[in-house]
């Protein structure tokens, strides 16, 4: 038994270590084939293998994709000047990915030496950049920023002729260059990426209007305010890397912003600028400044001031005007630099309040006409002072030892007498005064698109109702005892003049997508409306009077051209209190008196030097009117004033050349009637010619051409009521100026333009008979379409 357990034992022993040889055998064999099979692939197929490894490789990365910046909309002035560009460039991306997958000896070198010696840089530099173990897994290196299109273009083909492979690939076969895709494998690994630069071609052009925009995204002017429209859509540019290992770029264009078209005129802005620039080097001021503004429809033709800087260099203190901030910058600390930098980039003209002074008096005259509290007739006696509430105040004429005595109402404008306008705030009192304060808009913002505007309502800088004691009563009816910005007092003031109407002021006229569509246009705004037409009329009149050799506005007389204005002077506050000897010099003038189309002010903020009181700013005003004169061909008022006496004729201004938005409407200041032969935005010539002798009511005929400007369709509202007629031709993107004529009369109206938005209050029964130019005519956007109505 036990002999036949062992034999079977030694049997079953024998069966497991032939399976276990077996296996072995089998193991053995079957590596042996595997390594056969591996080494076949790797000296057949190894590098197609290893090449899709890389691909994965290059596939997975983070940063293959890319934001394409969109170009940035322009802005233009009122002619289509360009204020602010986009200038596309590029920058150039190094993609050390696939530098690095390249196997030839010396090709990466000498693709580096290629791109160093096109983009103008040192080799050694591009090598240090490629051979940074940090960018050792990146598609993305920027080696150069800002390249021009005219340098891309140079580079690009220098690329496409095979120039750039023949140059650095020595060893490549003419066959090899001529495959497009190695090439394309090669030449991607240097390739661009679109980008834009914003430039400010006029430089010094309103930096504190137009704004610009820093590197840390810090945005100001209509830069800011208008941002999402100028901005534009991303796109999305996506890097991957294809079967075969070459680059491959697919992207998502980026859509370009829009454009605006702003109602700043650049050679009024020029004017102003200059007229500011005088002024601070001239008084030592700490800032002077000026609008310019169309009344009646609140668009901004010009706001300076002074010191200014250059928006293409507004952190380098080599390009600003203030030659304090150059003398005393290396002395101050960083907090202090940064705060006077951004005092300079802040618009003194919509943020910084003074207190207004005498130009406040026109508004409080006007307020108390309009209710009957005062009548044109009242006199008011000056005797140099006046006691309110116990306390003496003074008349500015007390200073010189003098008296206004008895005066109307009309000299007390010209002689700007605190005393009578005291007596006149007390006859309102506080409750009507501070009605009518508010309803000419101080205390509150004028809506201005521009960003940072200060309403001026702190309890310090503007009395409330509780507290307009009898005091402060008395001193804010000459304005002083609170504050107002630039633009709230021009606004206000501009109210005064044009018929009672609150406008809201405004520095864009349209936003025009890429192609140059208009996407949304900015018409003329009423607020509200806060005197009546008769009381404007009295108000023209008496400023006018202010501007006469006897008025205190003497020093901007114009000779032959009625000027309506008021000089001011505030003393200014600073931490709450009065700074002692530290006044703000104002001057504010509108002209023609008869039908006013220009309104300015000048003012010289803290002036170290000043012989002349409120009277400083006048010159300074009556230098820019001077030019806008000449510039728009503005007729003299006597001449006009002298056709109507004796039928005799004015001199027909010469408008060849002009553009036939200001031609209609220095023809309608005239009075003359107008018509158009032809299409177009230009005047080519004219009938009658320039110094031709014409009246009142004559026809002036203007042939046109066209600049290559959009134009607009001058509609049909014969017939309509002025409402609807005004409604039409607004939409037409026109302007209109209205001729009321009383039926029942054999002579016409005097032809003065109504160029408010909202016309006169008139019997139902009016309508419009007579247009011109006349319907489908195409003319310039903005021309103005005179309405007769009867």
């Amino acid at each position: 038994m036990l002999n036949t357990a062992s034999q079977t034992s030694n049997a079953e022993g024998r069966r497991v270590r032939t399976r276990m040889a077996f296996i072995r055998f089998a193991v053995c064999f079957l590596l042996l084939i595997l390594l056969i099979k591996i080494a076949y692939i790797k000296i057949v197929n190894g590098d197609i293998f290893e090449k899709y490894a890389i691909i994965q490789m290059l596939n997975g990365s983070d940063n293959t994709e890319r934001v394409l910046e969109p170009i940035r909309g322009f802005i233009y002035d009122r002619n289509n000047r360009e204020l602010a560009v986009s200038q596309t460039v590029y920058n150039i991306i190094l993609d050390v990915k696939v530098l690095n997958s390249l196997e030839k000896e010396g090709e990466k070198e000498k693709i580096l030496d290629v791109a160093a010696s096109l983009l103008g840089k040192d080799p050694n530099e591009l090598r240090q950049i490629a051979d940074d173990p940090r960018n050792a897994s990146s598609n993305y290196v920027k080696i150069a920023l800002g390249v021009s299109y005219d340098k891309w273009s140079e580079i690009k083909q220098c690329i496409d002729s095979g120039i750039y492979y023949e140059v650095f690939t020595g060893q490549m076969t003419e066959k090899e260059a001529e495959d497009a895709k190695l090439k394309r494998f090669y030449l991607n690994c240097v390739h661009e990426e679109m980008d834009t630069f914003r430039e400010y071609p006029r430089e010094t052009f309103a930096p504190q209007v137009i704004g610009f925009i820093r590197e840390n995204n810090d945005i100001f002017g209509l830069e800011k305010s208008y941002n999402t429209d100028l901005s534009g859509k991303p796109g999305r540019q996506f890097r991957t890397y294809s079967s075969e290992g070459y680059p491959e770029t697919d992207e998502t264009p980026a859509v370009p912003g829009h454009t605006l078209v702003t109602t700043l005129d650049a050679s009024i802005q020029d004017f102003a600028q200059a007229a500011a620039d005088k002024a601070l080097t001239d008084y030592a001021a700490q800032r002077a400044s000026m609008i310019v503004m169309d009344p009646n429809k609140g668009e901004i033709l010009a706001m300076a001031q002074s010191p200014s800087f250059n928006s293409n260099e507004a952190n380098n203190i080599d390009f600003f005007t203030d030659n304090w901030l150059n003398a005393s910058w290396d002395l101050m600390t960083d907090e202090q630099k940064s705060d006077v930098l951004y005092e300079h980039w802040m618009n003194f003209n919509v943020s910084t309040p003074f207190e207004p002074g005498s130009i406040f008096k026109p508004i409080v005259a006007a307020a108390a006409l309009e209710e009957g509290v005062i009548s044109q007739d009242d006199t008011f006696y000056c005797g140099g002072h006046k006691t309110v509430g116990g306390q003496v105040i003074s008349c500015w004429i007390a200073e010189t030892g003098g008296i206004h005595g008895t005066q109307t109402l009309t000299q007390a404008m010209a002689n700007s007498c605190n005393v009578a306008l005291m007596e006149i705030g007390e006859k309102m009192g506080r409750d009507l005064f501070y009605k009518y304060r508010s309803d000419f808009g101080y205390g509150e913002k004028t809506g201005i698109d521009l960003p940072d505007e200060n309403a001026v309502s702190d309890p310090w800088l503007m009395f409330t109702l509780d507290q307009l004691n009898s005091v402060e009563l008395a001193t804010s009816s000459f304005g002083q005892g609170f504050s107002a910005t630039a633009i709230q007092a021009i606004t206000s003031f501009a109210a005064v003049i044009n018929g009672g109407y609150l406008m809201k002021p405004h520095v864009v006229s349209q936003i025009r997508d890429y192609n140059g569509n208009v996407l949304e246009e900015f018409k003329p705004s009423l607020i509200r409306r806060v005197i009546s037409e008769n009381t404007s009329d009295k108000l023209r009149v008496m400023l006018n009077a202010v501007v006469t050799p006897e008025g205190t506005g003497r020093n901007a007389v114009i000779e032959g051209y009625n000027i309506g204005g008021k000089t001011g002077t505030g003393q200014q506050i600073s931490n709450k209190s009065y700074e002692e000897g530290k006044l703000t010099l104002s001057f504010i003038a509108f002209l023609p008196v008869e039908n006013p189309q220009y309104i300015a002010l000048a003012l010289i903020d803290r002036p170290e030097e000043s012989t002349e009181g409120s009277a400083s700013a006048a010159p300074m005003l009556r230098e820019v009117l001077e030019k806008i004169i000449k510039y728009k061909n503005i007729p003299p008022s006597e001449e006009i004033e002298a056709a109507d006496e004796n039928d005799g004729g004015i001199p027909m201004p010469d408008y060849t050349g002009a553009a036939l938005m200001d031609a209609t409407q220095s023809l309608n200041s005239l009075g003359l009637d107008y018509n158009c032969a032809g299409e177009g935005d230009i005047v080519k010539s004219q009938f009658p010619a320039a110094d031709e002798k014409v009246t009142p009511g004559s026809e002036v005929i203007l042939y046109l051409r066209s600049s290559g400007a959009e134009l607009a369709v001058v509609p049909d509202v014969t017939g309509l009521s002025p409402e609807e007629a005004l409604a039409a031709v607004y939409d037409a993107e026109l302007s209109a100026a209205v001729v009321y004529e009383d039926a029942g009369e054999d002579d016409e109206q005097e032809a003065v333009a109504d160029t408010t938005p909202v016309p006169t209050v008139t019997p139902a029964d009016r309508k419009v008979y007579k247009q011109m130019p006349e319907p489908g005519q195409k003319v310039q956007k903005g021309t103005e379409v005179k309405l007769r109505i009867s």
